[in-house]
C-alpha cells in the first residue's frame, strides 16, 4: 500500500516530465516544445493522478472491509471455543 501512496503524492510537473522524456526517447519529439502537445500533456497527467487516487482510495476502502470482517470472523470464532 505504501507503494501505491507514494505514487498518488506524484507532482503533475514530474509526470509531465517522465512521460514526455520517455516520448521524446522513442519517438525523438520533445512535446515539451509544443504548447498544444504540453497542454494536451497536462491535462491528461491531471486526469491520470486524480483516476490513481481514486484507485488508491478505492483499494484502502475494499482493504479496511475485508479487514473489518476478518477481526468479525475471528472474534466469533474465539467465542464458540
Amino acid at each position: 500500500m505504501a507503494i501505491l501512496t507514494s505514487a498518488v503524492t506524484i507532482s503533475i510537473k514530474k509526470l509531465i516530465d517522465y512521460i514526455a522524456n520517455e516520448f521524446q526517447r522513442a519517438e525523438g519529439i520533445d512535446l515539451r516544445k509544443d504548447k498544444q502537445a504540453l497542454q494536451r500533456l497536462t491535462e491528461a497527467a491531471e486526469k491520470a493522478k486524480i483516476e490513481l487516487y481514486e484507485t488508491v482510495t478505492q483499494a484502502r476502502n475494499q482493504f479496511a472491509v475485508y479487514y473489518r470482517n476478518a477481526q468479525e470472523r475471528s472474534e466469533t470464532l474465539g467465542s464458540d471455543l
